[in-house]
């Protein structure tokens, strides 16, 4: 599932969401969690009674849903209580060891990198060392507004960000042969981080930003949880200076800049490509087509794939539940889930789209909550010790 965010109403805490696929799970703040399943792009069914261990089962249809069900524990408390005051306690970690330093921040627009490019400008004016932004755009999957906004971050700070992107005939020749990414299959990937190793080993070897959270997704928490313990943000050459902070820690920072992504406050709970296999359902807009730069060529490609690997599927409902993000087994799985519920609809607890883009987006527009912070020495042993036990919801 995508990061679980806080539910926020009144400057208080009043739930967790987070979406996986095509489900979404809520919490109370007690734990008593419900998963719902999308049966069109507006309502939501509850599903909770038809889930046995990692499956959801529709008449007699097995649909594996086990990656959506597991989260990160949401860290429901303030990790820094002012973003100077961790600044200061960062420089103090590393400040020696960047003097003099080539950093290269690979900057998305999103939430946690624009956090990590906040502290490192504060960082600068306590020690000296080259900050080198750069941002990768995606030809033909990226809406165009992305790159805007960057150029917007980039006048507002000050700064310069610079634009690579992959070959757009590639990507073009690419997108003909293997069709659009997919869980599986997400050959977007090499072409993404190709320009970037490229100016890497042109700099010489930089110290590279790492902008991940520990409590992003299940991967990002096993990999970051030693460092969660040993509260080190530089090791070797990779520098991660947001490893630690919450959702709301990262909130704060943002809405002090005025410097929060518009997809944001369409309740997407981050920032991908528009055509990204891992985007929730409720995460494409009515519109979503016409976001891109070239509309005509994505309906081409998904025609194309359509008739190729998914032919079973009646294209209406195959760009309907955009189902291209699945390997044709799990798409069909998907698609009969979602025709099998629409059928049992009236008899089950129904949530709305409108409620779930608000859920997402109130950490973004209501008065965050003055919760007390958890201290950085005991950040990694209270995650680790919630994440064994299942809770989702961990406090100070």
């Amino acid at each position: 599932m995508t990061e679980p965010y806080p539910v926020v109403s009144n400057g208080e805490i009043v739930g967790l969401i987070a979406g996986g696929g095509d489900a979404i799970r809520i919490c109370s703040v007690d734990g008593v969690c419900r998963l719902y399943f999308w049966v069109d792009s507006q309502t939501a069914v509850e599903v909770s009674d038809m889930v046995e261990g990692k499956n959801l089962w529709v008449d007699g249809t097995r649909v594996p849903i086990g990656a959506w069900l597991v989260h990160p524990p949401l860290l429901a408390t303030r990790v820094i209580g002012d973003l100077d005051e961790y600044v200061e306690w960062l420089y103090r970690r590393v400040g020696r060891r960047l003097a003099g330093k080539t950093v290269l921040l690979g900057y998305s627009g999103g939430k946690d990198s624009t956090a990590a490019l906040l502290v490192l400008l504060k960082l600068q004016e306590l020690v000296e060392f080259k900050l080198k932004p750069v941002y990768i755009h995606f030809p033909y999957l990226e809406p165009p507004q992305y790159a805007s906004f960057v150029d917007r971050v980039a006048r507002r700070l000050g700064i310069h960000i610079e634009f690579l992107e992959p070959r757009k005939r590639d990507v073009k020749t690419l997108l003909k042969w293997k069709g659009l990414p997919r869980r599986g299959n997400r050959w977007c990937t090499y072409y993404k981080v190709k320009p970037m190793r490229e100016l890497r080993k042109k700099l010489g070897n930089p110290i590279e930003v790492v902008a991940d959270r520990a409590t992003e997704a299940p991967k990002r928490f096993e990999r970051l949880k030693a460092r969660l313990e040993e509260l080190e943000p530089l090791r070797g050459k990779k520098l991660n200076p947001v490893y630690m902070l919450s959702v709301l820690d990262v909130a704060a920072i943002l809405r002090r800049y005025d410097l929060v992504h518009p997809d944001y406050l369409l309740g997407s709970p981050r920032i991908a490509c528009l055509m990204c296999p891992f985007r929730a359902l409720h995460e494409f807009p009515s519109n979503w087509l016409d976001r891109l730069e070239d509309p005509g060529f994505i309906e081409e490609v998904l025609a194309k794939e359509h008739r190729k690997w998914y032919a079973e599927i009646p294209f209406e409902d195959f760009t309907y539940y955009h189902l291209w993000r699945y390997p044709r087994p799990i798409a069909v799985r998907v698609w009969r889930a979602h025709r099998g519920l629409a059928f049992q609809a009236e008899g089950l607890e129904k949530l709305q789209r409108w409620q779930v883009i608000q859920a997402f987006k109130s950490v973004w527009v209501e008065k965050l909550p003055e919760k007390p912070r958890i201290r950085l020495r005991e950040l990694g042993e209270k995650l680790l010790k919630a994440w064994r036990q299942g809770i989702p919801i961990l406090t100070a």
